[in-house]
């Protein structure tokens, strides 16, 4: 049976909508009707429309008999990936951060370096901050001469580089728990 992720339902039915069916039944097995009608309990959450556009997409076209309507695990993880950055941007340190996320200092670390490779926080070369938020989230920053030997080498370790996945995710290595 296939595993559908949020990305899949959204498609179809919107982002809104996407977000009410999760609040119903994120994290488990939704049976579809065989054929969609008015008085059906989707068409009452989600509205007519809604509800046959998701038969279509998932009954009709696909031949499932049943969705999978993931939780917002995803969210959390970015969540949390937002507040390390601001209080790596805050001078916060790694202890500070492992604390704060009840987390290995070395998981802190990895969170550190990750956020960095991601873009999303870099480090403040002329301001008064160790690291400042980038507003270009995702692209690397292309270091000058002197700025590459300023900036510390990334861990070569797998067992390091594995560390916070679960905790904050990794987008580069997603979990194994979040293939289809």
């Amino acid at each position: 049976m296939k595993v559908t992720t949020l990305d899949d339902i959204s498609a179809v039915i919107g982002y809104t909508r996407t977000r009410m069916l999760q609040s119903w039944y994120g994290g488990k097995w939704l049976r579809l009707p065989q054929r969609p009608t008015a008085d059906h309990g989707l068409a009452h959450l989600l509205g007519e429309p809604a509800m046959r556009a998701l038969w279509q997409a998932f009954v009709r076209d696909a031949g499932l008999e049943r969705l999978w309507v993931p939780t917002d695990v995803e969210g959390a993880r970015y969540d949390r990936r937002v507040k390390a950055a601001r209080m790596f941007v805050d001078g916060c340190s790694v202890r500070d951060v492992a604390r704060r996320f009840e987390c290995s200092q070395s998981m802190a670390e990895h969170l550190r370096k990750m956020l960095m490779r991601d873009g999303w926080i870099e480090y403040d070369m002329d301001g008064p901050r160790k690291y400042r938020l980038t507003g270009n989230r995702g692209r690397r920053k292309i270091l000058g001469t002197s700025e590459v030997f300023q900036e510390p080498p990334g861990s070569s370790d797998p067992a390091e580089a594995a560390a916070g996945v679960e905790l904050f995710g990794d987008d580069q290595n997603p979990s194994p728990l979040a293939r289809k």
